[in-house]
C-alpha cells in the first residue's frame, strides 16, 4: 500500500499565502529605471552625461537656479559648451528640440567631474514641475537600466521562492513524522 502524505489544510494555506506575499511584495518592491540613461564623459574643463537611447523634449526638462531657485528650461540652454557664466547647457547634437542619444547635459567642471550631482527636473512647464533625477556625474559612470535587457532581481526571486518551498517541503515532513512515528 503506498503511502499518501496528506498536509493539514492550514500548514497548506499558510504556506501558500506566504508564497503568494512573498512573491507580490518582491515584484512590487523593484524600483522603476529612471527617466534617463547616460555615460559620463570628460574633457577639460567639460563633464558631459551623453544621453544613450532617450527622446525627450527640451521644453519638458529644466534645471534649478540654486541663487533665485527658479526653474530654467534646458531648451534655452543649448549651447556648444558650458562656461563659467553659464556652468551648465545641454549639447543638441542633432538639433531637435530633443534629448536624445549622443545629445549631451554639459557642466562647467574644471579639473574633472568629481563626483557631482546634476538634478533635471521634468515638467509641463516651470511652474508644473512633476518629478526629477539626478545625474551621477563621475567620469566613467553608465546608467544604463532601460538598455540592459534582463531584469536583475529575477534570480534572486527564483533562489528565494526555492528556499521557501524547501523550508515549507522541510516543515510539513516534519509535521508528519511527529504524527507517524
Amino acid at each position: 500500500m503506498p503511502f499518501i502524505v496528506q498536509l493539514p489544510r492550514q500548514v497548506l494555506l499558510g504556506v501558500a499565502a506566504f508564497v503568494l506575499l512573498f512573491a507580490s511584495s518582491t515584484a512590487g518592491g523593484t524600483p522603476p529605471c529612471p527617466v534617463l540613461d547616460y555615460r559620463v564623459e570628460f574633457r577639460e574643463p567639460t563633464c558631459s552625461a551623453m544621453l544613450l537611447h532617450d527622446s525627450i523634449s527640451l521644453a519638458t526638462l529644466f534645471v534649478r537656479n540654486a541663487s533665485s531657485g527658479n526653474y530654467t528650461p534646458m531648451a534655452d540652454l543649448v549651447r556648444p559648451a558650458p562656461s563659467p557664466a553659464e556652468p551648465v547647457t545641454f549639447l543638441d547634437a542633432n538639433a531637435d528640440g530633443r534629448a536624445s542619444s549622443s545629445d549631451a547635459f554639459q557642466v562647467w567642471t574644471p579639473g574633472g567631474c568629481a563626483d557631482r550631482g546634476l538634478t533635471i527636473y521634468m515638467g509641463s512647464n516651470a511652474s508644473s514641475i512633476g518629478g526629477s533625477q539626478s545625474l551621477f556625474l563621475r567620469e566613467g559612470f553608465v546608467q544604463n537600466c532601460m538598455g540592459s535587457g534582463a531584469d536583475s532581481n529575477l534570480p534572486w526571486v527564483i533562489v528565494i521562492l526555492g528556499a521557501a518551498g524547501a523550508a515549507a517541503v522541510g516543515l510539513a515532513a516534519w509535521m508528519l513524522s511527529r504524527r507517524h512515528p
